[in-house]
């Protein structure tokens, strides 16, 4: 590997990493249980996220968003075509912004061959690349900045990487980052906090906690009778949704994407109705939205 005095472009390097260090800080201090709706991927099969994350984003994110900056002639023709359509698909108003200001900009880069304006290009190029990952709305919100330093960041280090050891070694550095966050997603699933966690209102009393995703495939919901009901080794959006059409709430189905907080998170729940009624189904319900453990998002 060519030393960092031998390579270029040594500025998106730096950057990339003092960006991924402050998005960690940010993380530590303010955003362990805070994730923007648009990375909930939680009511989409782990395997497919498995694979997408690993195997196929690496490889379509790096020929769309820094193909251009190789020096194959018809890798930079796939991400002048792709990238474009990519981004105005996404209906992303931020990034098509960008994405016409990288591309006035990128193409006085060629014209001129002025570091200034090419190093501008590749930072539009970066901003576009971590601008796109996210809702417009969710852009507005600092509670949020974290993730956005983390994709600014990563996305300044492949660009890096691409430009001095070509799209091959970006691919397969992008690919060894994704997996390093799936294999922490998966330790963090097979060894949870199995703390009690206890809810109380005038309506139902709730004991529940997680356990390992990994230990168990076999899922129990049980009405023990109208006033109780336990869920063993469950999604608690597989709960809610199971309570929703046990009560034949098919808009909720129909209309939202069932998600949960904590993503993929297995539990055990223990549910009493304190009320002389049968809607333990709803209040569950609403514990299960109340408590942020189930999010609904508009399809």
């Amino acid at each position: 590997m060519m030393s960092l005095k031998n390579s270029s472009r040594n500025w998106l390097l730096y950057l990339g990493i003092f960006s991924l260090i402050l998005a960690t800080l940010l993380f530590l201090i303010f955003g362990k249980d805070i994730y923007p709706p648009s990375r909930n991927l939680s009511d989409l099969r782990l395997e497919y996220i498995l694979v997408f994350t690993v195997i196929l984003a690496p490889i379509y994110e790096e020929f769309i968003f820094r193909g251009i900056y190789t020096s194959n002639k018809l890798f930079k023709a796939i991400s002048l075509l792709l990238l474009p359509a990519f981004v105005l698909f996404s209906g992303n108003k931020l990034a098509i912004i960008l994405l016409g200001l990288f591309v006035i900009i990128y193409v006085l880069s060629l014209k001129f061959k002025n570091q200034f304006i090419s190093n501008s290009a590749m930072l539009l190029n970066v901003l576009v690349f971590a601008v796109l990952h996210y809702e417009m709305e969710e852009l507005g919100n600092p509670a949020y900045f974290y993730f956005a330093f983390f994709q600014f960041g990563i996305g300044a280090i492949l660009l890096w990487v691409i430009i001095n050891y070509g799209v091959l070694k970006a691919i397969l550095s992008h690919a060894a980052w994704n997996l390093s966050l799936m294999i922490f997603m998966l330790i963090s699933l097979q060894y949870p906090d199995e703390t009690l966690d206890y809810f109380e209102d005038e309506n139902i009393i709730v004991e529940w906690n997680r356990v390992p995703k990994f230990e168990s495939d076999k899922t129990l919901i049980r009405k023990v009778n109208e006033d109780s009901l336990i869920a063993e080794n469950v999604e608690a959006r597989y709960l809610y949704k199971y309570l929703s059409t046990a009560q034949k709430a098919d808009s909720i189905n129909r209309d939202y994407r069932i998600l949960q907080k904590e993503n993929y998170m297995k539990y055990n729940f223990k549910i009493l109705n304190k009320r002389d009624t049968k809607s333990i189904e709803k209040f569950t319900r609403d514990f299960l939205t109340e408590e942020g453990l189930v999010l609904l998002g508009r399809k």
